[in-house]
């Protein structure tokens, strides 16, 4: 029977039948419902689950007992310090109760390498055919202009003999800070835009055209070496609502090339579009991928053979937002039409700034990123990596690199792991 009791009523014991949840590092957290701790809150993150609330607070520093409003699946980290334990019938406590099993620890699983001396801070990284990593920064080693400088330090890595090569690229009068990355059919890497915002360059130093503050899509034709405007093909439809507006809204879309010409937008926004590269270009909507915005989440096609995608974390704003970890598997078949969407669980940890690779196995590392994104600092970084696997839908922590990748740190599938 549940003792008589009010709000804000200091108890000593759960005053109703606890239940054990057990998190993705196998530890128990036993939830005590009609109960709240008014302690300092470290961290809040809605819409999750009662297990997910537990996990965050495992992977958060310095979290020992969380809060949670089940009307609004509110989880609110707590730090223990000074916290009394009240009788409230909304909330729920969930504290841990049995630390992880040594054997099913996630520092068991995987391994980190030593870290590689770079002559730079490689802000950008693309894999080259030869199995090579092309990296670079800025105009600058360490830290980045506004394009003032028009150039580029890069160097290469070679994981077959460990060697790093640095060469500053001048001849092209741009700072490759922030650009668009993608590999062209013959190996060449195509960078577009950065700090130099009216560049556009192959890695062979054939020069593009756009235009600053006209993102109207374009096409390039690698045969004349020429841009093509597509006005019917505006950023309109995949911007989000940032709280920045149109200077961060329209960045880093979520783009997969498909049939016949066609470019499936899956994010960030919450909106998904397709749009056509042929005649003066079209688009039509994709149906909706969430609930939320995910700046700077993570997505992969790791089956293009089913068109399946995986999406994972971001943000609602690029900047000063709480991170998410909420998950999805969008499936694209013909180059029209909603595409499906089926909602994960969840990693295991919110993540924003975060990197994904997909194996050769078909699952999908995470590495990195922070539970509240910020721009250029290191605060609040994720250390510990997961593993998401199709076959069975989880999220399973790995080894803890403790080191922080927050924004601009990068990932890439090498040809043979050293």
């Amino acid at each position: 029977m549940i003792p008589r009791l009010k709000n804000d009523d200091v108890v000593t014991k759960c005053p109703s039948t606890a239940y054990n949840v057990t998190t993705s590092d196998s530890a128990t957290w036993s939830v005590c419902p009609r109960t709240v701790y008014d302690g300092n809150t470290l961290q809040f993150q809605g819409g999750v689950s009662r297990a997910d609330c537990a996990n965050l607070c495992a992977s958060r520093t310095g979290c020992s007992r969380a809060a949670y409003l089940p009307r609004d699946s509110g989880c609110h980290l707590k730090d223990g310090k000074q916290s009394r334990w009240l009788y409230n019938g909304d909330w729920e406590t969930i504290e841990l109760v049995a630390k992880t099993p040594s054997g099913n620890s996630p520092k068991n699983l995987g391994k980190w390498s030593n870290i590689i001396p770079f002559p730079l801070v490689p802000a950008a990284v693309a894999a080259l055919p030869d199995g090579r990593l092309l990296t670079w920064s800025s105009g600058l080693r360490n830290m980045h202009g506004l394009g003032q400088y028009g150039r580029t330090y890069s160097a290469y890595y070679d994981p077959k003999t460990g060697a790093v090569t640095e060469r500053l690229v001048s001849n092209t009068n741009h700072d490759m800070f922030c650009p668009g990355i993608s590999s062209a059919f013959d190996g060449s890497v195509v960078v577009t835009g950065g700090s130099s915002t009216k560049k556009i360059k192959v890695t062979n130093n054939q020069p593009g055209s756009g235009e600053v503050g006209n993102k109207t899509g374009e096409v390039y034709n690698f045969a004349s070496r020429k841009w093509t405007v597509l006005p019917g093909c505006p950023t309109k439809p995949l911007e989000t609502n940032d709280e920045e507006g149109l200077y961060r809204s329209d960045n880093h879309a979520w783009l997969f090339s498909w049939k016949n010409g066609s470019v499936f937008q899956a994010g960030p926004s919450k909106a998904m579009n397709w749009f056509y590269t042929s005649s003066q270009g079209s688009f039509t909507s994709a149906g909706t991928r969430d609930n939320t915005d995910a700046m700077c989440g993570v997505f992969q096609m790791y089956d293009a053979t089913t068109g399946s995608i995986f999406t994972a974390g971001g943000a609602p704003d690029y900047d000063q937002s709480p991170g998410i970890n909420n998950a999805n598997v969008i499936t694209i078949n013909q180059a029209s039409g909603q595409a499906n969407v089926r909602k994960l669980r969840g990693m295991n940890h919110p993540r924003a700034f975060a990197n994904a690779v997909t194996l050769p196995t078909g699952q999908v590392l995470i590495l990195g990123g922070q539970t509240y994104a910020r721009t250029f600092t290191d605060n609040d970084a994720v250390t510990v990596s997961e593993l998401w696997d199709p076959d069975t839908n989880t999220f399973t922590d790995l080894a803890d690199s403790r080191i922080a990748r927050t924004y601009h740190s990068a990932a890439a599938l090498l040809h043979k792991a050293p």
